[in-house]
């Protein structure tokens, strides 16, 4: 394969900087959005009440729920990162994605957590509050597994390998305040299975947000998905090209089918599995998908090829 990978290289004191960061960043927004958090309080025990009139009669509903105060629901609610919230009106937020927000960290590092709605209850919030995304509600399975695969197996200069760190965030009941932990469970793809019927039981937590380069580099670049017609309008449009090609046919060789990870065979290298965002999401997507093109603001400097968005795919031993 002639293309190299270039890995875009930050320190553990960077990183730890940017996690700090992040707690602070999701502190303040704690104060700014308890009206949310209550308000999701109510949708909640109404959502509930409502699937309990399928089972139970009204005075038995209403002995049910005697004890369901706000203060009980809260403290149920903050043991799931749904409870925390982000505003996409305010400068720190940069984008949403299918599945994912991007928080900007102001030291040249990014956060990045799932976003999804989930619940019925998130859809409610979110109507009545349309600026309010939930952020960290999901998890990141094999992420890291998958960019240490993507470290380990290409070594150059061509294209861009972010560095990724990843963190859990959650309540402390105790501190009654928003933690962002670096003690997280990343897991290997072939241990699926065992996890699954509960042979392994991780001592922590899968991570649920994560923290890279922020590729736009102080406003040096416009970060868009990979686009061949755009490319071929850069400087170095014609050599990226080249680039997505070779890398995009290597990967596809990779691909494993979807099969069973235990009974593949070890000594191939590594596979590559997908984890599919709908019902029209092929490995050629996942695959696609993974690529973001670094658009310089002068038009004179080179565009970059970036593997960035790796949640679509496991790429694993």
């Amino acid at each position: 394969m002639s293309v190299h990978f270039y890995i875009d290289m930050v320190t553990d004191v960077e990183f730890e900087q940017g996690r700090n960061e992040l707690e602070a960043l999701l502190n303040r927004e704690v104060s700014a959005t308890e009206d949310v958090r209550n308000y999701e309080i109510q949708c909640w025990i109404e959502g509930v009440k409502e699937e309990e009139k399928q089972f139970s009669s009204d005075e038995e509903i209403e002995e049910i729920f005697k004890d369901y105060t706000p203060e009980v629901v809260e403290f149920r609610l903050k043991e799931e990162p749904v409870f925390i919230y982000v505003r996409t009106d305010q400068d720190y937020f940069i984008g949403k994605g299918t599945h994912q927000a991007v928080l900007d960290l102001k030291n040249g590092l990014v956060a990045k957590g799932p976003s999804d709605r989930g619940k019925p209850t998130i859809w409610s919030v979110m109507k009545k509050y349309p600026t309010i995304l939930p952020f960290g509600y999901g998890r990141y399975g094999f992420t890291k597994e998958t960019v240490d695969h993507l470290k380990a197996t290409f070594g150059g200069t061509d294209i861009v390998v972010p560095e990724i760190s990843f963190y859990r965030v959650g309540w402390n009941k105790e501190k009654n305040r928003v933690v962002v932990s670096p003690n997280v469970y990343n897991a290997h793809f072939r241990d699926l299975g065992k996890l699954l019927v509960g042979e392994i039981e991780p001592e922590f937590p899968s991570p649920n947000v994560c923290v890279t380069t922020d590729l736009r580099e102080s406003g040096r670049f416009r970060v868009l998905d990979y686009d061949e017609k755009v490319t071929r309008n850069l400087t170095n449009g014609d050599e990226i090209v080249k680039q997505f090609d070779s890398a995009y046919v290597f990967l596809m060789e990779h691909y494993d089918g979807d099969r069973d990870a235990e009974n593949l065979d070890p000594s191939r290298g590594p596979y590559l599995a997908r984890k599919p965002h709908g019902p029209d999401f092929s490995a050629d997507t996942a695959i696609r998908n993974m690529f973001l093109l670094q658009v310089p603001i002068d038009r004179e400097e080179n565009g970059r090829l970036v593997i960035g968005d790796i949640d679509h795919v496991c790429l694993f031993q």
